[in-house]
């Protein structure tokens, strides 16, 4: 099980097909409301955690903030971020800051590829934490 969550200010079209990919070919992911601001997220965030965010680099806020405000709360999180226009000097502050990916619309196959790439990645920091704590465990035993 993975929570997911989808940050953007305008409901249209990409949304709606990120929703059906997720739908189709993930269905151990709890898909939560999409938030729109700065504000939504942080309550989000406060009420469950969030380990994936799908964000909009076309909104009304800044997206490189708004992953930082999701690894304040949520500091293991992962982010696929998104736009409707190309831009070189996004995707490369997208990769400086360690997103998963990328993507330009229209919403692809891409999305389930990248969406892929952020399950197995939070799957491996599960999988060492706990490989850890049992150490830890062992350690006093």
């Amino acid at each position: 099980m993975c929570n997911l969550l989808i940050i953007d200010s305008k409901e249209h079209g990409a949304v709606n097909d990120m929703i059906r990919l997720i739908d189709r070919h993930f269905p151990n992911v709890i898909l939560l409301p999409t938030v729109c601001s700065k504000k939504a997220l942080q309550r989000t965030c406060l009420e469950q955690p969030v380990e994936i965010a799908v964000i909009n680099a076309d909104g009304e806020e800044d997206s490189f903030e708004l992953y930082k405000v999701l690894l304040s709360f949520c500091p293991n999180a992962k982010a696929i971020l998104y736009s409707a226009v190309e831009s070189f000097a996004t995707a490369q502050k997208a990769l400086r800051y360690g997103l998963i990916d990328y993507l330009v619309e229209p919403i692809t196959n891409d999305f389930v590829y990248a969406l892929d790439r952020g399950i197995q990645s939070i799957n491996q920091i599960s999988f060492y934490t706990s490989r850890k704590i049992i150490r830890l465990l062992l350690r006093f035993l």
